[in-house]
């Protein structure tokens, strides 16, 4: 639920209702947690997804890419 990081993305709670109705209605549902961030991420997270059919979590990655970024 930050929005500085993820201005445009929905919140956790309706994230959650969504991942609720896909799973009552039958669907396999997977969870990707993207960027994992440590100290900004909850790990409660993985508590709450508890069924999911599939889970990623991948770290941080900071990859410049081209001079500017790099710089």
């Amino acid at each position: 639920n930050r929005k500085d990081i993820e201005p445009n993305v929905s919140g956790i709670e309706s994230r959650y209702k969504f991942y609720k109705l896909l799973k009552d209605k039958g669907y396999s549902v997977s969870i990707r947690i993207q960027p994992f961030i440590p100290g900004v991420t909850s790990d409660k997270i993985i508590d709450m997804f508890f069924d999911a059919d599939n889970f990623t979590i991948e770290g941080l990655k900071l990859v410049p890419q081209n001079k500017e970024h790099k710089n």
